[in-house]
């Protein structure tokens, strides 16, 4: 089962061949940074994902600050103004994150499969306030 995606203003538009088989809630300074409490990403095949781009809005750096010390190959959705949406995370050659701001899998839970799990990492930067909120 194919399913589609897209940034805010339409510009980008993704297609997963397949749905995930889990989410990583992923509480680190970077993720947060690009919008949020913490980032839900998938972890794909890129030979899993269509990816269209037509109006060049797509813009990839290199992210040097990691924890880890490996260099992420990051692709955002760059709108004018201050609002940016990570999207692609190319972490390895033959696999990619995708944050679930543009597919908004999560909110459609029955299309998930019963297999499906969350990992939570860098959790000890996750807000104390939130922590409490969820145990």
């Amino acid at each position: 089962m194919s399913t589609k995606g897209h940034c805010n203003c339409g510009s980008v538009k993704l297609i997963l061949n397949e749905l995930p088989s889990s989410c990583i809630l992923c509480y680190c300074g970077n993720c947060r940074r690009a919008g949020g409490l913490c980032s839900a990403n998938y972890n794909m095949a890129v030979s899993n994902i269509s990816l269209q781009d037509d109006s060049g809005a797509l813009r990839t750096y290199e992210d040097h600050n990691t924890t880890s010390g490996n260099v992420q190959h990051v692709s955002r959705v760059h709108v004018p103004k201050l609002l940016r949406l990570q999207m692609l995370n190319l972490n390895r050659e033959n696999s990619v994150e995708i944050a679930d701001g543009i597919m908004h899998l999560l909110k459609i839970p029955e299309r998930l499969s019963d297999t499906f799990f969350y990992l939570e990492v860098f959790t000890e930067q996750k807000p104390a306030w939130l922590r409490a909120l969820t145990n």
